[in-house]
């Protein structure tokens, strides 16, 4: 399945945390393209721990928080035409701490559901809801 992933980021500090580029290098085999869009900035050294994960990196503060780094990534895919043959558009952000196991037993298992948009946390505070920490949109879904 070819996916692109937006992944949500704050550096503290400007720094860019171990446990996200860990994360980050879990997903690249399952990901054709990663965009990093975090709502900090973060110096070019910093950008750097990126170079060989990332396929695309911002990092500037737009005080949107997680669903404005991913607005800001969306606008990037579109404008990169990076969407025209994926089958999958992800969104993740990093306040959550993975792999707990290896992925490949999560992709796999999805990539062979019938659906249409798909998460890894249901919620069933206020109302049942995926968490929006991870959420994958097939083309069917992200096309429409």
């Amino acid at each position: 399945m070819k996916r692109v992933l937006i992944f949500a980021a704050y550096c503290k500090n400007g720094k860019i945390r171990e446990d996200v580029t860990d994360l980050l290098r879990a997903f690249r085999p399952f990901a054709d393209k990663i965009l990093f869009v975090a709502d900090s900035e973060a110096d070019e050294d910093e950008q750097l721990k990126l170079k060989d994960i990332a396929d695309y990196v911002r990092c500037r503060r737009h005080g949107e928080y997680d669903f404005g780094s991913y607005k800001h990534g969306w606008k990037t895919v579109l404008s990169a035409q990076w969407l025209n043959d994926a089958d999958e558009l992800v969104f993740c952000n990093d306040s959550c701490y993975a792999p707990v196991f290896p992925l490949a037993e999560m992709f796999c298992k999805m990539d062979a559901a019938d659906c249409d948009f798909w998460g890894v946390v249901e919620s069933p505070e206020i109302r049942p809801h995926l968490q929006s920490w991870f959420w994958a949109f097939r083309r069917q879904a992200f096309s429409s």
